[in-house]
């Protein structure tokens, strides 16, 4: 079992001198931004000029067609035995003159015999681990085990960095103005492009961003480079049909070396057109130090191509009517001028409402800041319709100009209604409950999607309504009512539409989430359901506006007044995406929500199928996000059927529990993990790009290391892509101890009868991509090299899972480095040492012929007495290190002596040398 897991690495892996193990990594070079425009960027560090090719959009190690984080521990699989826990792999970080590079090295090392004797008198081997451990331990030596050095642990995100790093910048926020005169190229880009990136640091460490521009073509990308034009991380953008809407995405995992330097304002952010592949606009990204989030904004462009521009944020003031701006511009300024001279003026076409001049020294500050008092009724209407234009003129410059527009954002305004949030005194607790998704345009109209669920009596009112203060308890801003549209069966509805009418004060109230959804009934003549409409923030794979939630709702028969929504959307890597928000709750402390179903709606009492329960428990006031990893197909099933609910417990006016019914079509239940995905025919397989590495069979790709079955010249043979080649190898039959072997019809092998009576289960074995019938037994076919035929797998009955087996072999009583495989096919090693090999190599010689005069025979080949040869090994060829010797037709075989120790000049061992050396 020794040689075979040893070819399976060497295939794999680079063995060190030292015992670890390195990846092989290819060096591709990287596209570059040069230019001699970096003038403009000198605080900026020196960063590394070569970061490798960026084979994922997260840093971290490539081995095989596996990608892993940096930092990151797993046992490598070895086919066809599966994940070798013994052998601990870690993906370590490359440092070259101190900067992190993008790419890094995979660093294995065999720890069987490196284990620590436990200390406890009762040790127990866990699941997947290698060295026993004490029950009472939390962390096993695996667990502990660490391949990084202590300069390495002292750079990279180690956790103790990671978490004092994201304490200080986790949810901050940052803001850049990009402009085409920053675009670092031989000569500066003027182009009347500007664009403005919003980003924020997650909770995970990754960031998500916000783009809005203005003169861009289709922009393809947005990187993250450094001064020199490097790229360290790149997101294609999704241009959407509303060009109103911003460009939304986000950066998970991103390494914790790049939000520092994104903290220290080291980096810069470019996005890429058709036109303009290495850039048309970039731009240095700094703190965004705005407490509020503004009500309005604008993107200020250039009336001709100078590439500069600017961005303004304004906020409204509800209670002073008045409006406070700040312009960040770039390359407004006059160079010959000392100190500038601004004038910014709200227009509305040619008449001015506004004027405001401002001195600022130039290079020092790129900020203009004022405020525009007391707004009358018809100015407020206007900059809520997007009917106002601002312009910003430098005395002895140029003027930059663009439409002032509420601030729109890529997540939505959602509100749950409950009856634990109603006015009513007394509370009473209601099952009923209801969401409201609300969206604000740029044009200034909010659309909105009204769901009730539960109503037991007519909806006589349907309002949106501000807060309440001391003097007046309802301000009501909009009737919704008569958009109503209630079920023809029930007192539930639905209601839908466009409110036109905004003022800047409602779309004020709206941001800093002041506006409530009201329900009155027949019954509940003032209020039965209520609900704060709050920003929820993007989501790159829960869409709140056009994906559909599940209403959470409590039983008729014990409601608690508590209402939930819940989004969960799967993705392509078949990763369930979860978002609940939950309303009317009176303690938020110990939230668990509950995923619980069924693996099959058709189970029977004599096949039952198990029950699953996921926990969810990350609620903050009231609120849930993430993602769940490793979902089995089982449970994907039981979405797809809708044999799934989603439970949480609560304590509202009472306690219980709210609970929705789960029915998310999806085909990640038809997908199997051990499967590779299957090839929907030559039209579909042309459009598939062709890798270096790829290979083209039948009309087919497939990628390397990739095995299947071929659909010509019969179904006994397995083929598999390595390095673009294409090797196909004919199955190999395992020897049958029984009598009587029967071949059935489709199979390739003869089988011993007693496997026809079992029942018709399978198991699937992902080497050869072929089903075997409980009971049988094959040789695993290990891609590139073909059949094992030292390894025997079995298929079984009760659990219809494979299991895989070395051929026993003896115990050899000499030195590990005596230890020799004679022949290529050979499944067990033997000893080099005098009479063992020269027993072993007259067991393999033929017996024809007679021997004369003492010869001896090895083989074919007839050696005369006293003669001296090497013996030639299929695996090795002559090997040189074991001398053998005819004597008296007998063989003594004998290795090399190594008296002195050598000296290695070069640093590495030559070849054909059987001493080791030393530096």
């Amino acid at each position: 079992m020794t040689s075979l897991l040893t070819v399976c690495v060497f295939l794999q892996m680079v063995v060190n001198i030292d015992g670890s193990i390195a990846g092989i990594r290819e060096r591709i070079p990287l596209l570059r931004h040069t230019s001699s425009a970096r003038a403009r960027f000198d605080i900026l560090t020196t960063e590394e000029e070569d970061y490798g090719k960026i084979y994922h959009e997260y840093p971290g190690c490539k081995l095989g067609r596996s990608y892993y984080r940096l930092e990151e521990k797993f046992n490598p699989t070895l086919n066809p035995d599966g994940p070798y826990v013994c052998l601990i792999c870690q993906c370590v970080p490359n440092f070259k003159k101190g900067i992190l590079q993008h790419i890094g090295t995979v660093q294995c090392k065999n720890i069987k015999n490196d284990c620590p004797v436990p200390t406890c008198d009762n040790p127990v081997l866990r699941e997947g681990k290698c060295c026993k451990s004490c029950p009472d331990e939390d962390k096993t030596y695996e667990e502990r085990f660490n391949l990084l050095t202590e300069n390495i642990s002292k750079e990279i995100d180690i956790p103790t960095l990671e978490a004092k790093i994201s304490r200080k910048v986790v949810n901050r926020k940052y803001v850049a103005l990009l402009v085409g005169r920053n675009v670092i190229s031989r000569r500066p880009l003027l182009t009347r492009a500007v664009a403005v990136v919003h980003l924020q640091v997650t909770e995970n460490m990754g960031l998500r961003f916000s783009i809005k521009y203005e003169g861009l073509r289709n922009p393809e990308k947005l990187l993250l480079t450094d001064k020199k034009g490097n790229i360290l991380m790149e997101k294609h953008l999704q241009t959407r049909f509303a060009k109103e809407q911003p460009l939304c995405g986000e950066w998970e995992n991103v390494p914790v070396h790049y939000i520092r330097l994104l903290n220290y304002g080291k980096l810069l952010f470019v996005i890429t057109t058709p036109s303009f592949k290495n850039g048309e606009v970039a731009g240095k990204p700094e703190v965004d130090k705005f407490r509020q989030k503004s009500t309005f904004s604008t993107l200020l462009v250039s009336p001709n191509q100078y590439g500069i521009g600017g961005y303004a944020e304004m906020f409204y003031g509800i209670r002073s009517k008045s409006v406070e701006y700040t312009v960040i511009f770039d390359g407004l300024y006059n160079t010959k001028r000392r100190k500038q001279q601004y004038f910014v003026t709200i227009e509305k076409r040619t008449q001015i409402l506004h004027k405001h001049m401002k001195r600022i020294r130039r290079r020092k500050n790129r900020k203009l800041r004022g405020t525009w008092l007391a707004l009358n009724k018809k100015s407020r209407k206007l900059i809520a319709k997007a009917r106002l234009r601002m312009r910003v003129t430098s005395k002895g410059g140029t003027t930059i100009i663009g439409t002032i527009k509420p601030s729109v954002t890529c997540g939505a305004y959602v509100g749950v209604l409950s009856s634990g949030e109603s006015l009513l005194y007394p509370q009473v607790a209601l099952s009923s409950t209801g969401y409201a998704v609300l969206n604000l345009h740029e044009n200034g109209h909010i659309s909105y999607n009204i769901n009730l669920k539960g109503m037991s009596s007519r909806v006589t009112y349907l309002t949106i309504e501000s807060i309440s203060t001391k003097s007046v308890r309802r301000t009501v801003i909009y009737n919704l009512s008569g958009q109503f549209r209630r079920n023809s069966s029930s007192y539930d509805g639905t209601a839908s539409g466009i409110i036109k009418n905004i003022r800047a004060k409602n779309i004020a109230l709206l941001l800093a989430g002041r506006l409530f959804i009201n329900v009155e009934t027949e019954r509940k003549s003032y209020t039965a359901l209520r609900g704060r409409i709050e920003s929820i923030q993007y989501s790159e794979h829960v869409d709140l506006v056009k994906d559909k939630p599940f209403l959470m709702t409590s039983l008729p028969t014990s409601p608690t007044g508590v209402g939930g929504v819940a989004w969960l959307v799967p993705d392509k890597k078949c990763r369930l995406h979860y978002q609940i928000i939950l309303s009317g709750l009176q303690d938020y402390s110990s939230l668990n929500a509950l995923l619980i179903g069924e693996f099959d709606s058709m189970a029977t009492q004599s096949n039952k199928n198990a029950i699953y329960t996921l926990i969810i428990h990350n609620f903050i006031n009231g609120m849930a996000s993430g993602v769940i990893n490793d979902i089995s197909s089982e449970v994907f099933k039981s979405l797809n059927v809708g044999t799934s609910h989603l439970q949480i417990g609560v304590k509202g006016i009472r306690s219980g529990e709210i609970i929705a019914n789960l029915s998310i079509p999806n085909s990640c239940w038809n997908l199997p993990r051990d499967q590779t995905k299957p090839t929907l025919g030559p039209s579909r397989s042309i459009l598939r790009p062709l890798g270096k590495t790829d290979c083209k069979h039948s009309g087919k790709i497939y990628h390397n290391d990739e095995s299947w079955i071929p659909t010509k010249n019969g179904t006994c043979r397995t083929c598999s892509c390595k390095n673009g080649n294409v090797l196909c190898h004919q199955m190999v039959c395992p020897r049958l101890y029984c009598n009587n072997q029967v071949r059935v019809d489709g199979e390739c092998c003869p089988t011993c009868p007693e496997t026809l009576s079992q029942d018709n289960g399978t198991c699937f074995y992902p080497g050869d991509k072929r089903h075997y019938r409980a009971g049988t037994v094959w040789h695993p076919y290990i891609p590139p090299t073909g059949y094992s035929t030292c390894v025997t797998c079995t298929c079984d009955k009760n659990t219809l899972e494979f299991r895989c087996n070395h051929l026993p072999c003896p115990v050899l009583n000499c030195p590990v480095d005596n230890m020799i495989r004679i022949h290529r096919n050979d499944c067990c090693q033997v000893c080099t040492d005098q009479k063992i090999l020269t027993d072993t190599i007259q067991t393999t010689a033929s017996p024809t012929g007679e021997l004369q005069n003492g010869e001896c025979r090895v083989g074919k080949r007839v050696y005369r007495n006293k003669s001296r040869w090497h013996p030639i090994l299929s695996s090795h060829g002559i090997y040189k290190c074991v001398t053998c010797k005819c004597k008296n037709g007998r063989i003594q075989c004998k290795r090399r002596s190594c008296k002195r120790t050598q000296s290695c000049k070069d640093g590495s061992k030559r070849k054909n040398r059987c001493c080791s050396c030393i530096r």
